[in-house]
């Protein structure tokens, strides 16, 4: 069986100017000297592991990671993981707006509106509405669960929102649109072991 190779230098100046660091910056980060620095960086030293896993946490990998992955994609891994929590706090943020849409909606239906009855459906509204922006999130952050998870959600709360909205005797039946669409979209994701 061949070792891996270590890749730690390489990896470490990639990940240095891709965060637009100076060696100083990076060690003021870690609370080490510049030339701590250069000295990992040229291959003369190498610090010791809980440094390794300090570096790793402040690039967004692991340390198996920050160690042995091929250079030329440790730039790539590193981006993406550094995109997750603003994506989170953005789909969060569209939501509220979302919902803020809704209560100005329903304010505004009510001061016009004769017939108030059925003004509350914004609301039901909103919710087809958020499940549209944290799916669009969940597939551009590439999460098969919550693909899946919001694809049935989604076509729950339309379900509901027809549901209210139709007056019929079989209106039930909408609520079984859901079962293809999950089924659908489960079997449309591909498997990844």
């Amino acid at each position: 069986m061949e070792p891996r190779k270590i890749h730690f230098m390489d990896n470490l100046i990639r990940l240095r100017k891709q965060h637009g660091l100076t060696q100083i910056g990076l060690a003021e980060k870690i609370n080490y000297s510049d030339k701590a620095v250069s000295k990992w960086e040229r291959g003369e030293a190498v610090p010791d592991i809980f440094t390794i896993g300090e570096l790793a946490n402040l690039f967004h990998l692991t340390i198996d990671e920050l160690l042995y992955q091929d250079p030329d994609n440790i730039e790539k891994i590193s981006k993406k993981r550094e995109q997750h929590p603003y994506l989170i706090k953005l789909s969060f943020l569209i939501v509220s707006s979302v919902w803020l849409l809704a209560i100005f909606l329903f304010v505004i239906l009510n001061l016009v509106m004769i017939d108030r009855s059925r003004v509350w459906l914004t609301f039901i509204a909103a919710l087809p509405a958020s499940m549209i922006v944290y799916l669009v999130f969940a597939v551009i952050s590439n999460k098969k669960f919550l693909i899946l998870f919001f694809s049935g959600a989604l076509a729950l709360t339309v379900s509901l929102l027809a549901f209210l909205i139709i007056d019929h005797t079989l209106d039930w039946l909408l609520f079984l649109l859901p079962i293809p669409t999950v089924a659908v979209v489960a079997f449309a994701l591909p498997y990844h072991r």
